[in-house]
């Protein structure tokens, strides 16, 4: 998490914000189909890569976060 502020998504809720939905950018590419070149062969050389690297490299996906607004 280099760009991610410390506490992860805990930060935001100094400031009255809640974590709406977190979802992978990679995974939200495929269902709008709007994938980057290639990334349909990457996936298929996935299924080569040792499951142990599989889940490292799967932390390493962005994330973006949808917040909500507290009440007040």
């Amino acid at each position: 998490m280099h760009f991610a502020p410390e506490g992860g998504t805990a930060f935001f809720k100094t400031y009255g914000w809640n974590v709406g939905e977190q979802r992978s950018v990679a995974k939200e590419a495929r269902r709008l189909k709007r994938e980057m070149p290639r990334a349909g062969f990457y996936r298929f050389m996935a299924h080569f890569v040792p499951k142990k690297q599989r889940e490292f490299f799967s932390k390493l996906d962005s994330q973006f976060v949808l917040l909500k607004r507290n009440e007040q």
